[in-house]
């Protein structure tokens, strides 16, 4: 998948909804490791170049369901260190009338709603709207 930092890499992807890999026990000797080589030797500095003083990678832990925004939940992890992210389940589910106000809406090009979902979907509708065009890796037509 690519997203406004380039290449996304997803682990775990729904493959089989009712039988996600998990981790069978607790602590962080026991749960995903990954290596990359990020070839920071191919970095510039120069914006001129198109580059950048930022070297490194961002990494999130989301939902299944949930479309990925790095540049406002991404964890910057840099050159040369290790990153241990603990995570939990909290889900939230809407209580239809009489019990509460909400209700699940409709998105035209996510199969489940998301908030992060609906800020992408909503926030590229406005674009096309106003200019008759969207960025290419943002949902639609």
């Amino acid at each position: 998948v690519f997203t406004t930092y380039g290449n996304c890499y997803t682990f775990n992807a729904v493959v089989d909804p009712e039988n996600p890999r998990r981790q069978r026990l607790p602590g962080a000797g026991n749960g995903l490791k990954l290596v990359f080589n990020i070839q920071s030797e191919f970095y510039t500095e120069d914006p001129e170049q198109g580059g950048s003083d930022d070297v490194g990678m961002k990494v999130l832990i989301h939902d299944q369901k949930e479309p990925p925004k790095m540049d406002t939940q991404g964890i910057a992890v840099g050159p040369g260190s290790h990153a241990f992210i603990g995570i939990s389940k909290i889900e939230y589910k809407n209580e239809i009338p009489p019990w509460g106000e909400c209700q699940d809406k409709e998105l035209q090009y996510y199969d489940d709603y998301t908030l992060t979902g609906c800020l992408l979907e909503c926030g590229t509708n406005h674009v096309y709207e106003q200019c008759g065009c969207r960025l290419f890796y943002l949902p639609g037509k």
